[in-house]
């Protein structure tokens, strides 16, 4: 297990640096925008509403910056879909409405984080269990925070924070296979482990494509959805074979795992293919449900604090019990309070 999760580590911290090399920054970029003019001007309101074909033949895209008033002359078609400008409090506001289910998946996170932190110290059974949930949330959070948009506002690093989100995408079924091999039962386990090797060669082979120079880990997204669909699919039948023969962990994984694994691919599919407005992912509101994991890992060290009372009891009992029966001396039958030390020491 140390193994693996150093290995994970060590590449996830070489595509950082990669990003961090990176000179790309908005603040160092200038921006432009563009314009469609034909060669032949058509006002009509027909062709404008369907797009032109682009053809460098029929005309050809024009700069122009909005901000020194020069604007697209009358007849060109399609330039709004190149520029949206709104007043300032607009775009903020439009900024962290779509930065809402980031803030709400961390401040989850966190707390969780802290509940784990103190059972992690008191409950030694199941201490690798919270170790690797604490890995699979710690994956959680950076995959939240590359993915938000505030974060530009004061680190503007758009490489570092691209490629820590996909990095950390891939990451994310890795780290909760470590966790599941501790709850699924045992026959389940080797399975897991083989379709937890695709995600792991997505992540190779997107690396060793970046280090091509082209963008790699982009590009293994499109096999990442599929791939994710397979393992969530063995995992859910997993847990749910488990929880039948009475594995409570795996019964309350189950529910995180049916809400996490489909909205993941909701919003995969959302963001290759822009289903809906925005770059926002719905993913961190399912963050909650990993909460029933952790009551049920809570409500097991409850049980176990509940029989080791009630069997100390049952040891008091006892000890009095032969303390009173050693206490008396056999052959006279008269209390000697001396008899009890010497028979210990015997």
């Amino acid at each position: 297990m140390k193994r693996s999760v150093m290995f994970l580590l060590s590449i996830a911290l070489f595509v950082l640096l990669l990003g961090i090399g990176g000179s790309v920054s908005a603040e160092d970029e200038t921006l432009t925008w563009e314009y469609w003019q034909e060669n032949t001007v058509d006002t009509n309101v027909k062709p404008m509403k369907t797009p032109p074909s682009f053809s460098p033949s029929e005309g050809a895209w024009v700069p122009f910056d909005p901000r020194e008033g020069i604007s697209a002359p009358v007849g060109t078609r399609n330039a709004w879909l190149r520029v949206h400008i709104d007043r300032e409090s607009e775009l903020i506001k439009r900024l962290f409405i779509y930065d809402f289910p980031y803030v709400g998946g961390l401040t989850a996170i966190v707390i969780f984080m802290m509940v784990i932190g103190v059972y992690f110290v008191v409950d030694a059974a199941r201490r690798s269990i919270y170790l690797r949930l604490s890995f699979l949330l710690m994956v959680f959070f950076v995959w939240i925070f590359s993915s938000s948009n505030v974060i530009f506002m004061w680190m503007d690093w758009p490489v570092l924070w691209w490629r820590t989100e996909l990095v950390s995408s891939y990451l994310l079924p890795v780290a909760g296979t470590m966790l599941l091999i501790d709850v699924v039962n045992r026959q389940y386990r080797t399975w897991l482990t083989r379709l937890n090797n695709i995600f792991v060669v997505l992540l190779v082979v997107g690396i060793i494509i970046e280090m091509m120079g082209q963008f790699g880990l982009y590009m293994m997204q499109f096999p990442y959805v599929p791939g994710l669909a397979v393992w969530g699919s063995y995992v859910a039948y997993a847990l749910w074979k488990s929880s039948k023969a009475g594995n409570k962990h795996a019964a309350s994984l189950l529910i995180s795992l049916l809400i996490i694994v489909p909205l993941g691919i909701i919003d995969a599919l959302a963001f290759q293919y822009r289903l809906y407005e925005g770059q926002t992912f719905f993913t961190p509101f399912s963050i909650y449900t990993i909460g029933f994991f952790i009551i049920q890992l809570i409500l097991d060290r409850a049980e176990a604090e509940r029989q080791l009372l009630e069997h100390a009891s049952t040891l008091e009992e006892e000890v009095v019990e032969v303390r009173k029966r050693m206490e008396i001396d056999p052959l006279t039958g008269i209390y000697n309070r001396n008899r009890f030390p010497s028979a210990m020491r015997d």
